[in-house]
């Protein structure tokens, strides 16, 4: 063996069945792709400068997207399914509306209780890290400003 970077790929070769061999191989590569896809991303990142209020508030509509699908999910599962399904069961109230008390009925308003904070989470760090507006963002500014001068 000449080269000791070649010890895990005469290993995987020669000691190990072809399954482990495969999976050994995949597994380099894959560590090898992983490692190469993140110092792409941080160029792109430090090239990019994203600092722009257009593109943070472009980026703030998803997140805007998940407090609708938040708000909305459990009306529609209570108008097309709790109802519908306690009406067939029999479980229904006798003045015709739903029953608090079954879990289906609960489960449907616990649904707003994930998307909903995780997207005014998501809106409070957008916000932070890309609008040129910020704190943090006006120092990054004055520093780079005070860069190009010297």
């Amino acid at each position: 063996m000449a080269r000791d970077e070649h010890v895990v790929i005469w290993a995987a070769r020669s000691l190990v069945p072809e399954f482990l061999d495969a999976l050994l191989l995949a597994g380099l590569v894959a560590a090898a792709l992983s490692s190469a896809s993140t110092f792409l991303s941080l160029v792109g990142f430090s090239i990019g400068n994203d600092i722009n209020r257009a593109k943070t508030r472009i980026t703030l509509l998803a997140s805007l997207g998940l407090i609708v699908y938040g708000v909305a999910a459990p009306l529609l599962l209570l108008k097309y399914y709790v109802i519908p399904y306690q009406i067939g069961t029999g479980q229904i109230s006798p003045d015709g509306s739903v029953n608090w008390n079954t879990g289906e009925a609960l489960i449907t308003l616990t649904i707003f209780m994930l998307p909903v904070p995780l997207a005014l989470m998501a809106m409070k760090v957008i916000r932070d890290r890309y609008d040129p507006r910020s704190n943090r963002n006006q120092k990054i500014l004055c520093r780079a400003l005070l860069k190009e001068k010297t």
